[in-house]
C-alpha cells in the first residue's frame, strides 16, 4: 500500500513542487491548504486520482487531527506559514500560523495512531543577520540567534518539534525564489532595494527543495537531524547578482550598486551555506541559478510576449527606478 502524506501549505511556492515530487516517487498525497483565491486557482492542477485535497486551517486543531486521523496519514511534510514581509507587519498572525499552527501539527501527530514521521520547514532566518560577523560557509553547528519575529518563530518551532516524541527532520530553507508569476503574490512588498548590494545569498529551485523533503521521508539517515538546503556553490550569489538576473529575465537593464543601500556594515539573513553534508544525505541539488531565471521568464507563458514591451520600455522604468531609489540619490548627491 502506498504511503500517505499529508503536506500543508500544498499550493505555496514549494508545496506544488513537492506534490509532483511526491507522485513521482509513488506516494499518495493529501494535500492540506487554507483555501483562498490563489490557492483554489493552483488545485486545479492537481485532478490526480493519487491526490487528496483537504481545504483546512493548521490554526485550528480540530481541522487538523480531522485531516491526519479521517486520512489515515503516515506521515506529515510541513511547509504552512507566513514569512516576510507578512510576518513583520503581523507579527500576531504571524505567528498563529507559524508556531501555534506547528503546535498543532504536533500534538495532532503525537495522539494519532499512525503518523509520527514529520518533516519540516524551517530557514536559514534562525541565524539572524550574521554576515560580518562570521566567515562563510555557515554550517548546521552555528548558533541559532534570530534577529525577526519569522526567525525567532520558526526557532521555536524547531525546539518543540526536538521536544516532542516524533520521528523529525529540520529542513532550513536558504533564498528560494519564485520560479512560477503565479506564486509571487507571498513576496509583494520585499524590499529589494533595501539590500546590501554585496549580501551574500545562496539560492535555490524550488524544485531542489522539494526533492530533498521527498527523499527525506523514508531516509533512515535523516532522522533526527538537521539539514541546510541550498543551491551549492555554484548557486552562492551577491543580492546585486540575483536582483539584476531577475531584471534581466524580464527584459530590464542592469541596476547600478548605488541603487541598493549601501551601508558601513552589512545586515543580512545567513550567508552562504555548507551543504556537503545535507546533499550526501538527501541528494537534491540538480539546478543552477541560470535554470531558476530560465523558468521564472518561461512561466509567463503567452504572456512572454509582452515582456518585449517590457524591454522596449526598459530605459524609461530603469530611470524611473533610479529616480525612486533614495539610496541612488544620496550615494550620487555625495560623489
Amino acid at each position: 500500500m502506498k504511503k500517505r502524506i499529508l503536506l500543508t501549505g500544498a499550493f505555496g511556492n514549494i508545496g506544488s513542487f513537492v506534490i509532483d515530487e511526491l507522485l513521482l516517487q509513488g506516494f499518495h498525497v493529501i494535500a492540506f491548504d487554507k483555501k483562498t483565491p490563489v490557492t483554489a486557482k493552483n488545485s486545479k492542477r492537481f485532478r490526480h486520482p493519487e491526490v487528496d485535497i483537504h481545504w483546512g486551517d493548521i490554526t485550528d486543531k480540530q481541522s487538523v487531527k480531522s485531516a491526519i486521523d479521517s486520512l489515515r496519514v503516515d506521515a506529515v511534510i510541513h511547509l504552512a506559514g507566513i514569512f516576510p514581509p507578512l510576518s513583520e507587519n503581523n507579527p500576531g498572525l504571524a505567528k498563529a500560523v507559524n508556531v501555534d499552527g506547528t503546535r498543532n501539527i504536533i500534538e495532532a501527530m503525537e495522539e494519532s495512531v499512525s503518523a509520527k514521521r514529520l518533516v519540516f520547514a524551517s530557514s536559514i532566518a534562525v541565524y539572524g543577520k550574521q554576515q560580518g560577523k562570521v566567515s562563510p560557509p555557515l554550517s548546521v553547528s552555528h548558533p541559532v540567534t534570530p534577529g525577526d519575529h519569522y526567525g525567532e518563530h520558526k526557532a521555536e518551532c524547531e525546539r518543540m518539534i526536538q521536544d516532542s516524541s516524533l520521528d523529525w527532520s529540520l529542513l532550513r530553507i536558504s533564498a528560494c525564489p519564485p520560479v512560477n508569476i503565479k506564486n509571487m503574490d507571498s513576496f509583494k512588498g520585499a524590499p529589494l532595494l533595501e539590500l546590501h548590494p554585496d549580501s551574500h545569498v545562496e539560492i535555490i529551485h524550488p524544485a531542489d527543495v522539494a526533492l530533498a523533503f521527498v527523499n527525506a521521508v523514508n531516509c533512515e539517515e535523516a532522522r533526527g537531524k538537521i539539514f541546510l538546503l541550498g543551491g551549492g556553490a555554484k548557486n552562492q550569489i551577491t543580492t546585486h547578482e540575483l536582483v539584476n538576473a531577475m531584471f534581466a529575465a524580464l527584459g530590464l537593464k542592469p541596476l547600478p550598486r548605488e541603487a541598493l543601500q549601501i551601508t558601513d556594515e552589512i545586515e543580512f539573513h545567513g550567508d552562504w551555506l555548507d551543504t556537503v553534508e545535507s546533499q550526501r544525505v538527501l541528494q537534491f541539488q540538480r539546478y543552477d541559478t541560470q535554470k531558476i531565471y530560465k523558468d521564472f521568464r518561461a512561466s509567463f507563458g503567452v504572456a512572454r510576449h509582452g515582456l518585449v514591451l517590457l524591454k522596449t520600455c526598459s530605459p524609461v522604468l530603469h530611470w524611473f527606478i533610479l529616480k525612486t531609489s533614495p539610496y541612488y540619490k544620496k550615494q550620487k548627491s555625495t560623489r
